[in-house]
């Protein structure tokens, strides 16, 4: 029985858009919010070159023609004569691109599956370029489908076309940095505008948070105890650990999101790898990429337990070489080489549910494996082999299995059925301290004092803890950290900056940058006009000096899908706030 939805109580019509990008394909769901309506989810499911009526998903995939122009999109790059085209006009391929994203530190599999896994970009693109193409694409299918399948469907185009909400997805291991990428990508594909007001209408959920409220209104019976969602996709799989809460509608995160980088993608590679080798010095060499695809999207889709050995059709009927298998255009591979490819992706996975019991005062041993990979009899069952005998069951959805993301992502809108989360890391800022002679570590740097504007003695690169981490957090709980602005002149302090630190040693309550320095990084910079705070600034005098003085306070929120923040400060006993904008760069090192 599905999870029922209550009737939207707003006062006017709304669009609420989901883009489910994938690493291998990707999905588009949507709902209309009418007043007093119960609301219903729908799966986009025509698309060009779509040749599967119904079908929810297309390939991640474009091509490109040399100028990089945008030449075919998702099913299009299928098509016969696009490939043929592709072949005498010489466009470039690009797929997996949302791998570059983000990268892990040192990912044991990226060398092994090389350019398969990590894909190309072509040469005058960004990640974010391609994204952008990418969710343009999805946006006008998406804008097509709706105006064909709404009554009034142009009518109902123009109305609501300059207000859609879109929510993202992404992998759990994704942050702040890499949602300001999919942001800009989104601002760059014409989603929204650029502005404030445009950048709230973009919402970011997790794959694996997506994949929970996609199992909460699919009716499937959730354990008290808790779930871990594995979300297994084409490059990542996503895994997730909820419990319910006390009244037993809402959910709690229980540990850290894992992602690990073991989805289907790095099966394909390790048969691309294999037919490399297997074929390097024979003339069936410049089929490899003819075999990985055709083992990509059948023989790869169809393996389980019982397979005596896998099939891939690639060459014509007089094809023949005894000596490696092939018979009338067909490639034999041995079952246990098959077994092979899946391995490293299965040994990952079984070894992410293990390692995210760890620190959890009870055990969570119900696990429902979602995703598009999660269709794999092979995968399933040597998991259920796997972990059953450690004490977990291994489930996992009967049907739209592959829509789990994307349909989750509304409900996720609609719902929010997670009230709290779990801090990934410690959050902090750097502080300034005033000098104080009789603390030992206040000694250690004396020859670091500075003076302030009012010639206080000041050490600089303290760090104040926001957060720590492993902290359970509500959605609506805030985080402050005072601030204060010392300058020579009012003008000097109507726009304040402040720095978002994270820390990821081992030191639970870090208190100086220079202590553990290479553990420290940047995580974003906060800006934000206060203007309206320096009205009635008067000047106070220290040693001699006249200044100015702006006291505020950074407020995060630390327990949403995405960091939000706001500055404020105290106006004739009343607190006031500013909004303020948060850009990231790159995680650098402090």
């Amino acid at each position: 029985m599905k999870e029922s939805q209550p009737p939207y109580k707003g006062s006017e019509n709304r669009l609420i858009v989901a883009f489910d990008v994938g690493t291998t394909y990707s999905g588009i769901s949507y709902t209309v919010l009418e007043p007093g309506l119960v609301p219903e989810i729908i799966g986009v499911t025509r698309f060009p070159s779509q040749g599967n009526a119904g079908n929810a998903k297309i390939p991640s995939e474009i091509y490109y023609d040399r100028h990089g122009q945008v030449r075919a999109v998702g099913a299009e790059v299928k098509d016969e004569e696009k490939i043929e085209k592709a072949q005498q006009q010489n466009w470039t391929l690009c797929k997996l691109f949302k791998l570059h994203v983000k990268l892990p530190p040192n990912p044991p599999s990226i060398a092994d599956c090389n350019k398969y896994v990590l894909g190309e970009l072509p040469p005058t693109k960004t990640v974010v370029d391609v994204f952008a193409d990418f969710l343009q694409y999805l946006f006008s299918c998406a804008t097509t489908f709706i105006q064909e399948s709404t009554p009034g469907g142009l009518a109902f185009w123009a109305s609501i076309e300059d207000d859609i909400e879109f929510v993202l997805t992404h992998p759990n291991g994704w942050e702040g940095a890499e949602q300001a990428s999919i942001r800009q990508a989104a601002i760059q594909a014409g989603l929204v505008p650029d502005t404030l007001v445009g950048h709230a209408r973009i919402h970011f959920v997790t794959e694996g948070e997506a994949s929970l409220h996609f199992c909460v209104l699919n009716g499937l019976n959730m354990p008290q105890k808790g779930v871990i969602i594995v979300d297994a996709g084409g490059g990542t799989v996503d895994l997730s650990v909820y419990c319910k809460n006390t009244d037993a509608t809402r959910y709690q995160e229980v540990a850290i999101p894992k992602s690990v980088f073991a989805g289907s993608a790095f099966v394909t590679g390790e048969a691309e790898k294999y037919f490399a080798k297997r074929f390097s010095s024979t003339r069936f060499k410049g089929d490899v990429s003819r075999m990985t695809s055709i083992f990509d999207s059948k023989a790869k889709l169809v393996f389980k337990e019982d397979t005596e050995a896998s099939f891939v059709t690639f060459g014509r009927y007089d094809d023949h070489d005894e000596q490696h298998g092939i018979r009338a255009g067909q490639l034999k591979i041995a079952r246990d080489q098959v077994a092979n490819f899946f391995s490293y992706s299965i040994k990952s996975i079984a070894e992410a549910v293990v390692e995210q019991q760890i620190g959890l005062k009870e055990k969570v041993v119900d696990i429902f494996l979602v995703g598009g990979f999660a269709s794999s009899s092979w995968l399933f069952t040597q998991l259920k082999v796997i972990l059953e005998p450690l004490g977990f069951t291994v489930l996992r959805p009967d049907r739209y299995i592959n829509k789990a993301v994307a349909d989750g992502a509304i409900s996720f809108y609609l719902n929010h059925l997670v009230t709290s989360r779990i801090s990934r890391r410690i959050y902090g800022a750097e502080c300034i301290r005033d000098f104080n002679p009789d603390d030992p570590e206040h000694q250690k740097r004396a020859l670091d004092i500075k003076f302030s504007c009012c010639a206080k003695s000041e050490l600089h690169g303290g760090f104040d803890v926001i957060l720590g981490k492993d902290v359970r957090v509500l959605e609506s709980q805030e985080f402050r950290r005072p601030f204060f602005l010392e300058r020579k002149t009012v003008e000097e302090l109507k726009t304040v900056t402040a720095d978002v630190l994270v820390y990821e040693g081992r030191d639970p309550n870090p208190q100086w940058l220079d202590a553990d320095p290479d553990n420290f990084l940047h995580l974003c910079r906060i800006t934000a006009d206060t203007t309206a705070a320096c009205k009635g600034l008067r000047p106070r005098r220290m040693n001699g000096r006249k200044y100015y003085r702006l006291d505020y306070q950074v407020v995060l929120c630390l327990g949403l899908t995405e960091l939000k923040a706001q500055v404020c400060w105290i106006e004739r006993g009343v607190e006031k706030r500013s909004p303020a904008r948060i850009v990231y760069t790159s995680v650098d090192r402090v």
